[in-house]
């Protein structure tokens, strides 16, 4: 993707994270952190699940 192009499945998993009571600042940030992820795995779910992960951490 270009620099600045958002990721299809990025909004999905900002929205999934917020729906779940996330702070949307939280959300796009956990997506920012899986970003690297999503060359591997497209899959909203993986990504998503990557996501709360990394949020149940902090």
């Amino acid at each position: 993707a270009a620099p600045g192009a958002e990721s299809p499945w990025r909004p999905q998993v900002v929205s999934g994270l917020v729906n779940l009571g996330w702070s949307a600042k939280d959300a796009e940030a956990a997506a920012e952190a899986v970003a690297p992820e999503a060359a591997d795995a497209s899959d909203v779910a993986v990504l998503l699940r990557s996501a709360l992960r990394r949020l149940s951490r902090t």
